[in-house]
């Protein structure tokens, strides 16, 4: 009981937000106690009953650590619970306890990418688990550690480490661990693009998994073998197991599974061309993955419907979705449903109509710009996923968007990065060789082989020389481009010297224009400053002569271009801003319309401005109607109204 309550307090004060925890185990380590003790009927003080009871406390540790890893969930909770484990193990030199502590806590690092501490704790379960030949052990933990080793993309030592897991397993007859070795494996095949070997360990597995009658992980592996198909371009067989796989989790009620199915079926429809029939298994897994709460899965979905709706040129519609993935996928931090988003919206920005671009806020001139940055972000994350095939359909379009921006060298260098996917893709044998493993004929094999190793060397020397073939065409592009701009600068040069010369010579006579009119206005500014000198101290004299000037104004004939000049300084004399207030007004205006409205400032009719003037009466009305035009006015408006609303007859 004492002891009980040590632990209680130990694990209290490895994390006090636990104090939950920290009671259940409490209350189960007691309960064991007293259950035991009243079992045995013996005293509890024997070096015999001290002995069991630790085992029982590990082993119930041990049992929640299982449910803790089973669920993947390593957090301050599980850290708490296996450091009383691996405490309680090492105290009592229970060397299971020990090696089940170390390869939960290296399962906690793993998830962390910790690859130092993890590895460390598998090597010291491992060599506890073979110290007390626990074979059941040893097999798990070396998967743990290939599994692991798959998470860093350290494919080979993966598969070492699951090799080692398999000898085990064979050699001590451990039939219910090898269909898991068996998935890994084909896993990392695949991983390798190595199909021939991930289908020959995908059927192993599906073989003793079906003879386990595990309906489950039978699902499982047909799930992997028709991936496989898939990505090979076999797609009635990757719709007929997907087909299975929806019979079979309908049979169990396992809604998972049927989900899953659906959306696969649904994938394969749209490669198939098959949109209508696509998007109703879309919604059929739509509803169940809303049901089981999965938002991964759904984003996923989203993803795909958006890029159908796109090939069938709703591009709103796919707009809507794409906003659904992507809200999604930023909510549960889901790597693979960002990457589908950024894939498809390049693709989208890269066809959609300009007017679709607005609601994207992406302009028509950054349409490729935009699509380059977003396969860019596609292919980022593809990198840390290892997805070889989306790789190389990230990449397709991003060659595409290059060669539409005229960035021909990164077009070049994505073309480049193609060709090795492709080669390695390739270089398995793809579905053809799938096909010689299904048959298991010696003879077809090999011909098959011969055929593949043949197109293959075919195929490279057509790639190669195509690409030759394409530099040589963007070299002689861009020389003839450079060529035709030089001799456009050239031809644009000489006009624009031609130009430049003609208006120097127009500057220089607008220049002597200029300063002749300076000159005049110079003697014309010195007479009036000695006018206005001599009148300065005389202010009744001023108005005499101003009343005197305005008299001779209005009798003043205008019929030569001197008497206007004469009748303008004389005007200007009494009114110095009428002629720049109506000319700033509207630029546009005549001497004739300029002439009309002065003589209608010193109040003349049209009448006497016919006779000033030497013209008819209806030249003057002809006049004041273009003029009134010109300057906005209406047909109510007098000559001296107009004139008021300009400002110029105060």
């Amino acid at each position: 009981m004492v002891k009980s309550i040590f632990y209680f307090v130990h694990i209290l004060k490895w994390n006090l937000n636990k104090i939950t925890l920290g009671l259940y185990f409490f209350i189960c380590i007691t309960h064991a106690d007293m259950a035991y003790s009243k079992s045995i009927q013996k005293d509890t003080s024997g070096p015999y009953n001290q002995i069991q009871n630790q085992k029982n406390k590990i082993e119930l540790l041990i049992a929640k650590c299982e449910e803790f890893n089973k669920n993947q969930q390593f957090d301050s909770t599980f850290n708490t619970t296996v450091q009383n484990l691996i405490h309680l193990a090492e105290k009592y030199n229970n060397k299971q306890g020990m090696a089940d502590g170390y390869r939960y806590l290296g399962n906690s690092y793993a998830i962390r990418k910790d690859s130092i501490r993890s590895l460390v704790l598998y090597d010291k379960s491992l060599m506890l688990y073979n110290e007390i030949q626990n074979k059941t052990g040893a097999i798990k933990t070396l998967m743990n550690k290939g599994l692991f080793y798959i998470k860093i993309l350290n494919y080979h030592e993966g598969l070492e480490n699951f090799q080692r897991a398999l000898d085990i397993a064979l050699s001590n007859k451990k039939s219910n661990v090898l269909p898991g070795i068996y998935v890994e494996m084909g896993h990392i095949y695949y991983k390798l693009l190595d199909f021939i070997k991930a289908y020959e360990y995908y059927n192993k597995a599906l073989v003793i998994s079906n003879q386990l009658h595990n309906d489950t992980e039978t699902t499982y592996i047909n799930y992997k073998i028709g991936e496989l198909y898939y990505h090979l371009g076999e797609y009635d067989k990757a719709l007929n197991i997907a087909e299975k796989n929806y019979k079979s989790g309908q049979t169990t009620n396992n809604l998972e599974v049927v989900a899953s199915s659906l959306s696969w079926q649904g994938n394969i429809l749209m490669v198939l061309g098959k949109f209508k029939e696509s998007l109703e298994k879309y919604r059929e897994s739509e509803i169940l993955w809303k049901e089981r709460n999965n938002e991964k899965k759904l984003a996923s979905d989203y993803a795909n419907v958006a890029y159908i709706y796109h090939l069938l040129n709703d591009y709103n519609s796919a707009l809507v979705y794409h906003k659904k993935c992507y809200n999604l996928a930023k909510k549960v931090q889901d790597n693979y449903s960002q990457m589908l988003y950024y894939k498809d919206m390049g693709q989208l920005v890269l066809n959609a109509p300009d007017s679709i671009l607005l609601s994207t806020a992406v302009p028509a001139s950054m349409r490729y710009h935009s699509a380059i940055k977003f396969e860019n972000e596609a292919l980022q994350i593809a990198m840390e996923l290892d997805d070889t095939p989306q790789k190389i359909y990230i990449l397709k379009v991003l060659i595409k968007a290059y060669e539409k921006s005229g960035d021909y060298k990164n077009a070049l260098k994505s073309s480049q990065s193609l060709f090795d996917f492709n080669q390695r893709l390739s270089g398995q044998g793809a579905s053809a060789a799938l096909a010689r493993v299904e048959i298991k004929h010696s003879f077809q094999q090999k011909e098959l082989l011969y055929k593949i190793d043949s197109a293959k060397t075919r195929f490279y020397l057509m790639l190669t020389i195509f690409i030759l073939f394409l530099v040589i065409i963007i070299a002689f592009f861009r020389f003839y481009v450079i060529t035709n701009k030089r001799k456009q600068e050239r031809l644009l040069l000489h006009i624009e010297n031609e130009k430049i010369e003609a208006d120097l010579n127009n500057a220089r006579d607008r220049l002597q224009y200029a300063i002749k009119n300076i000159n005049e206005k110079n003697t014309t500014i010195e007479s009036i400053t000695k006018e206005l000198n001599q009148l300065e101290n005389m202010p009744h004299q001023v108005t005499l002569q101003m009343n005197v000037t305005l008299s001779e104004l209005k009798t003043k004939r205008i019929l030569t271009e001197d008497d206007w000049l004469e009748f303008l300084k004389a005007f200007n004399r009494i009114y110095p801003v009428f002629t720049t207030t109506i000319r700033t007004y509207e630029p546009t205006i005549t001497n004739s319309e300029l002439r009309y409205l002065m003589l209608t400032k010193i109040g003349m009719g049209h009448k006497e401005m016919a006779n000033i003037l030497g013209v008819s009466n209806d030249t003057v009305r002809v006049t004041w109607n273009r003029t009134r035009i010109k300057l906005n006015g209406c047909k109510e408006d007098t000559p001296h109204s107009l004139l008021e609303k300009i400002g110029v007859n105060n």
